[in-house]
């Protein structure tokens, strides 16, 4: 599987002809998270908690599992109308995505906030990582969706 190859523009980016990620949300998405598929139950626990906090409506919140490769997002942020992104553990340039990796930071390209953070079996154990992220959704993303 050869790289995605970038162009100037960040958006045109190539088509990911794997249909497993070829995926149709529904209406309007609030809220996607990212995570690895190998996800354990107590991670998703944790995922489930960080999601019920946010107080967005389930039905507004969509996963995507990804398995340990790179896909090309924009093909979903193209069909899908996606407000938000939170990713745990998969890098931006593991979605085809040229923006910083830096994490607990949002940042806004075209009409939304990425959220990258550490992996949710990082995020179990340690409090101050758990804190940032807290803090970035309250401070960046609950204030653009209420």
């Amino acid at each position: 599987m050869n790289p995605p190859q970038f162009d100037i523009d960040i958006y045109d980016l190539p088509i990911d002809n794997n249909d497993q990620y070829q995926v149709n949300f529904g209406q309007e998405t609030a809220l996607l998270v990212i995570y690895n598929q190998d996800t354990s139950e107590a991670d998703l626990s944790l995922l489930q908690s960080i999601l019920d906090a946010t107080k967005i409506s389930n039905d507004k919140i969509a996963r995507l599992e990804i398995k340990n490769i790179s896909i090309a997002l924009s093909p979903i942020l193209r069909k899908n109308y996606i407000a938000n992104i939170i990713s745990f553990g998969v890098h931006p340039f593991n979605l085809g995505l040229k923006i910083p990796n830096t994490k607990y930071n949002a940042h806004k390209f075209e009409e939304l906030l990425f959220i990258y953070s550490d992996s949710l079996d990082k995020l179990k154990d340690n409090k101050a990582k758990k804190g940032q992220l807290w803090s970035c959704i309250k401070d960046k993303l609950l204030t653009k969706t209420s």
